[in-house]
Order: C-alpha cells, then sequence, then structure tokens
C-alpha cells in the first residue's frame, strides 16, 4: 500500500510524501520480505519502490543517490522472481537516463535490453520503440530521431496499453 501511495503522490507531484510513503515501504519489505507472496502479482514491490525511490531523489536533487537507487534496482530485478519485474524496471531506467540525466547512452543501452525481454513480455518491446523508436541508433539526432520515437508511440499504442504512455508523450 505504501508502494502505490508514493507512485500516486509522485505523480501527483507531491514529492516529499511520495517520498515517506516509499521509503516506509522499503522498511516494510526489508527484512522477512517474500516477492512470491506479493499482492501485487507479478511485481516485486521492493524493486518497484527502490526504482520510484530514484526518481523522488532525483527530484530532490539528489542525482547520485538516485543513481545508486536505480541500480540497486536493476541489480535486484536481474534476481527477481518476476520476468516482469525487470522489463519494468529497466523501462523505467531507460526514461530515467533520458529525462533526468540526458544520457543517451545510457538509455540506448536499457532500450537494448528491454527490446531483449520482449519475447517474454511483448508490451515492452513496443514500449522501447515508443522510448527510441523502432530503428533508432545512438547516432540518430534531431528531427529524424524524433520520428523514430513518434513511429515507435504509434506501435506501442497498437498494443491497448496505456501503462508509461503518458511518459512516452513527455519524453
Amino acid at each position: 500500500a505504501h508502494c502505490l501511495m508514493g507512485c500516486a503522490l509522485l505523480m501527483q507531484a507531491k514529492v516529499e510524501a511520495a517520498g515517506e510513503h516509499l521509503d516506509e515501504a522499503l522498511n516494510d519489505t526489508a527484512y522477512g520480505y517474500d516477492p512470491q507472496h506479493d499482492p501485487l502479482v507479478g511485481i516485486d514491490v521492493r524493486i518497484m519502490a527502490l526504482t520510484w525511490k530514484s526518481l523522488v531523489l532525483w527530484q530532490r536533487g539528489y542525482p547520485d543517490q538516485a543513481r545508486h537507487c536505480l541500480q540497486e534496482a536493476l541489480t535486484a530485478a536481474e534476481k527477481s522472481v518476476y520476468s516482469i519485474t525487470l522489463v519494468h524496471i529497466q523501462s523505467m531506467a531507460g526514461m530515467l537516463h533520458f529525462l533526468y540525466e540526458r544520457n543517451a547512452a545510457a538509455a540506448w543501452q536499457q532500450i537494448q535490453v528491454l527490446r531483449a525481454s520482449a519475447q517474454s513480455v511483448p508490451p515492452f518491446g513496443a514500449f522501447a520503440d515508443g522510448l527510441a523508436g523502432p530503428d533508432v541508433s545512438p547516432d540518430l539526432q534531431g528531427e529524424q530521431l524524433l520520428q523514430q520515437m513518434r513511429n515507435g508511440l504509434a506501435q506501442f499504442q497498437t498494443t491497448g496499453s496505456g501503462l508509461g504512455r503518458a511518459g512516452l508523450l513527455l519524453l
């Protein structure tokens, strides 16, 4: 509940309150947490809270802590019992690298890993296309890159999923 409340508050730009709830979620899951008995079927709440906490830290002006938190989430997601957790965190990491760091190389790396996961969780392949476009290369810039992103967003919309659409439009 704390994790979901933290996510909802962050989407409402209530950064301080979101951080408090995400901290509570991380405290609640610190000891004896078993993601196989998680109420959010298919997603490890601790890893999700770490990822959203990285957003809070970026918005508070702590980029080094945000990077560390995001890396901790990615490392944990690689060991997760749920494949959806890993692709969810990879998709958020790609967005974070684009939006907060303006680090195209790091975002590109997450997008490539995300695309590789598309076989097991197809909507995330389309989401990766929405982040950078289906045929993008690190060399594309300007209008070419924007066109690729628009093509990717159109492809993502064919999945019928609205999850992450606002973030893709923001990019």
